[in-house]
C-alpha cells in the first residue's frame, strides 16, 4: 500500500514501517522504497513483477496552473491516446511537474486482450509517438519544447528551430588543442 502524501514536503512520505509492504515511489528521480519486516518472523512477502511498457515524457511551454486549467491529467490523457491510437486506459500519468509542465507517463501494455481487441503493439505507439514529436509543435495548445523516449530525447521541432537560430561563429576559431 502506498504511503500518504506529505503535504509538508510536497512528496508521498516516507515509509514508516508500520506495515509490512508499505512503499513510495518518486517519480522525478525514478527511486522506490518500501518496507519489510522480517519474513522469517512476520511471514510478509513481496512482489515486484516487470510490466511490459514505455516510458515517455513531454515538456511543454506553459505553467503547472495553465496546464490545469486546461483539463489538466484528464485532457492529457484523452488527448495523447487519441495521437497514439489507443484507449485512455491504455496510458498511466506518473507525474507532473514544474519546469514549464513537464508530464512524463507510461503505456501499459494490457493483461489480456479487452472486448475482444489485440494486446497493444508498443512498437508501433512508439513510432506513433516519434513521428507526433517530430512532426508537430503543439500538443494541448502548448508548444513542445522537449520530448523522450525511454530517458532518450526525441528532437522536436521547437529545438531544431532553436538550432536553426542559434549563431555558431560566437565561439573562437583559435582553439587550443
Amino acid at each position: 500500500m502506498p504511503t500518504d502524501w506529505d503535504s509538508k514536503a510536497r512528496t508521498w512520505a516516507a515509509p514508516t514501517g508500520k506495515y509490512c509492504g508499505e512503499w513510495r515511489f518518486e517519480g522525478v528521480i525514478n527511486r522506490l522504497q518500501f518496507y519489510i519486516k522480517n519474513f522469517e518472523r512476520d511471514g510478509c512477502v513481496i512482489y515486484i513483477m516487470p510490466r511490459d511498457a514505455i516510458m515517455l515524457g513531454i515538456r511543454m511551454e506553459f505553467t503547472l496552473d495553465e496546464f490545469f486549467a486546461e483539463g489538466g491529467v484528464v485532457s492529457f490523457m484523452d488527448k495523447m491516446a487519441a495521437v497514439l491510437g489507443i484507449h485512455r486506459a491504455d496510458i498511466k500519468v506518473v507525474s507532473v511537474y514544474e519546469g514549464s509542465t513537464i508530464v512524463e507517463f507510461q503505456v501499459l501494455q494490457r493483461d489480456e486482450e479487452i472486448d475482444g481487441e489485440e494486446l497493444l503493439d508498443l512498437k508501433k505507439i512508439d513510432q506513433a509517438y516519434r513521428d507526433f514529436i517530430i512532426e508537430e509543435d503543439k500538443f494541448m495548445d502548448s508548444r513542445i519544447l522537449s520530448a523522450q523516449i525511454e530517458g532518450i530525447p526525441i528532437l522536436t521541432p521547437y529545438q531544431q528551430e532553436e538550432n536553426d537560430k542559434f549563431d555558431w561563429n560566437i565561439f573562437q576559431e583559435d582553439v587550443v588543442e
